[in-house]
């Protein structure tokens, strides 16, 4: 996806503004779906986000759970720059720009996380 930083501005502000208020049969979803994730992960690790966007989910993930190393990869540039802003504060949030259907996990996560 070749967004431009207008549009990655565009979908960062409306998950940070809007999506919060977004509820499915009175569920917050994106709260169903960052606890499952939490339930699921190693309580030490690692986990991949593949499409991260802003960044959003592992900055939430990386709130809940203190221990878990997080590479999270999206194509566009744009986004992988706001994601890399937004995540700044969180030393085990690694942004990639990267092609999800083409990443080198292994190459990755020991040149990222070593």
């Amino acid at each position: 996806m070749g967004d431009t930083f207008e549009q990655a501005h565009l979908r960062d502000s409306f998950i940070k503004e809007e999506l919060q208020k977004i509820k499915i049969e009175g569920i917050n979803a994106d709260e169903v779906y960052v606890s499952e994730i939490i339930k699921k992960a190693p309580k030490k690790g690692k986990i991949l986000d593949i499409g991260t966007g802003t960044a959003h989910i592992p900055i939430k993930i990386a709130k809940l759970n203190r221990d878990l190393e997080i590479v999270a990869t999206d194509l566009s540039e744009a986004s992988a720059k706001i994601a890399r802003e937004n995540s700044s504060a969180f030393e085990r949030i690694h942004i990639l720009r990267a092609d999800g259907h083409h990443l080198l996990l292994e190459t990755v996560l020991l040149t990222k996380l070593s």
